[in-house]
């Protein structure tokens, strides 16, 4: 089996002893010399030794165009293979309008029934991106 194989299944069996639930975050980046676009996903819990557990478990290419449903399939797809979709507590994602619609298509597809307080603290938005926007806002002043 190959390493990264070898990884997948440790984090796998990971996630699915873990009896508690799983915060997510998700950031995408353009690798300039590809023209591609990459999406990173990162797992945050907590262990039941009681020690934060922070991994990433997931980074792959999207497939244009980036819609809405395009990385919400994606993001789907993950929950759903690793089996996850159950443990979900939150996601943290940058501040645009595609992850607006990003996480309505994921919440509609998750069920209010399988979130904490029927989803009203699904959506954390990401307060480095906010900090950067506010920043160069500043900067473009001067």
């Amino acid at each position: 089996m190959f390493e990264k194989e070898k990884e997948k299944e440790k984090n796998l069996s990971k996630l699915q002893a873990n009896e508690g639930r799983i915060a997510i975050t998700t950031d995408m980046s353009t690798a300039d010399h590809q023209n591609r676009v990459y999406m990173a996903v990162t797992s945050h819990y907590i262990a039941d030794e009681w020690t934060l557990q922070k991994r990433v478990i997931r980074f792959e290419y999207v497939p244009t165009p980036h819609t809405s449903d395009v990385i919400a399939a994606s993001l789907m797809k993950f929950f759903l293979d690793w089996n996850i979709n159950r443990k979900l507590t939150a996601i943290t994602i940058d501040n645009c309008s595609v992850n607006d619609g990003v996480v309505e298509l994921l919440v509609d597809r998750l069920g209010l029934d399988t979130l904490l307080l029927n989803g009203a603290f699904f959506h954390m938005h990401c307060c480095a991106n906010i900090l950067n926007l506010i920043v160069k806002d500043g900067l473009s002043l001067l």
